[in-house]
């Protein structure tokens, strides 16, 4: 209780014992005057003629004024504790405001902590995905920069052999050497060129035996098989840039050949197609490829001519299609030209 309400509460008890004080006796009693003791008579008056003298008009304003203070009191308690009632429920709901702002605020703030989390963990699941992506697409590109780096050197090898080859084809032309009687085993230059490959200024690099023949102004040129398969070999060594002992050189570039001409003969295109459609040469020319005996004899014209194809060479393949497996560095010799033989 507070000062205030402690001080109204006995202001209020003073007027209401005073009040108590000067209220009339009851009924059949008499009343006593101040200072006048119990069973003391009253003055003779009174005695006389047992009537109550009338009270003062001051006594009655004094006891009304008394019970309107003390009306006044209670009141101004009653003001006072439903002041403080108030005061204490605003309290209670300033204090539930309070509570429910914090609740809110606090509902906010993990709302904001969770929005937060999740806005992490998907950036971090973004940036993992775009690592990966990165990756894989960091990868495949090496990966084809491998490969194109390693195309490029290819074909700079590729091109480095075939001037090497050029090079030496150049350095061991025989400027048109003549042998001085037919080889035992002679070829013709155009017979060698789609044989084993080769062309007129690399066969430059053997001498020949000219030989007469009275239906074309130049003399066929013979050569000796032997040094024109050494030759050919050599050509397939170097270019595939085989290195080491001229048997070493031989002995690959027979190889590189023969593998060559067993890949072509086998496309079907260029062996089944025999005189009138009959498929003969693709089965002569199967039998070699089962015994493993001679896969080149598919592009042998002598071995043709003997067949009955006309200049020794097959009828035209599908467009497109060729004998010849002609590098890109090379340009493709036409053999289309006829020597009497």
């Amino acid at each position: 209780m507070t000062a205030e309400q402690q001080s109204t509460l006995t202001s209020a008890g003073d007027v209401i014992a005073d009040v108590q004080h000067f209220e009339e006796p009851p009924k059949g009693t008499k009343r006593q005057r101040p200072g006048q003791g119990v069973g003391e008579p009253s003055d003779a008056s009174e005695n006389a003629t047992g009537v109550a003298t009338p009270e003062s008009s001051h006594n009655k304003r004094r006891r009304k004024d008394s019970a309107s203070a003390a009306d006044a009191a209670v009141e101004k308690a009653d003001r006072v504790d439903e002041k403080e009632k108030k005061k204490s429920e605003d309290e209670a709901k300033k204090l539930r405001e309070q509570e429910e702002k914090a609740a809110v605020k606090a509902a906010k703030e993990k709302e904001k902590e969770e929005k937060k989390a999740r806005d992490a963990a998907e950036k971090e699941r973004k940036a993992a995905v775009k690592a990966a992506k990165d990756k894989e697409r960091h990868q495949k590109k090496r990966a084809q920069d491998e490969t194109k780096k390693k195309a490029q050197e290819e074909k700079a090898q590729k091109k480095r052999w075939a001037q090497q080859w050029k090079d030496y084809c150049t350095t061991h032309n025989v400027n048109g050497a003549i042998l001085g009687e037919t080889p035992l085993e002679s070829i013709t230059q155009t017979d060698a060129c789609q044989l084993y490959s080769l062309k007129p200024n690399e066969m430059a690099c053997l001498p020949h035996h000219p030989r007469i023949n009275f239906k074309y102004k130049n003399p066929t040129k013979l050569f000796d098989e032997d040094e024109v398969r050494s030759l050919a070999f050599r050509r397939y060594a170097m270019l595939a840039g085989v290195e080491g002992p001229e048997s070493v050189m031989f002995a690959q570039g027979k190889k590189l050949w023969e593998d060559e001409g067993e890949r072509l003969g086998k496309n079907k295109r260029f062996v089944s197609a025999g005189r009138g459609g009959g498929g003969g040469l693709a089965r002569d020319v199967d039998q070699g490829f089962d015994g493993h005996r001679d896969v080149n004899q598919w592009r042998d014209p002598r071995v043709l001519r003997a067949m009955g194809y006309a200049n020794g060479r097959l009828p035209a393949g599908p467009r497109g299609s060729s004998t010849q497996d002609n590098s890109d560095d090379e340009e493709p010799y036409d053999y289309s030209h006829h020597e009497d033989y």
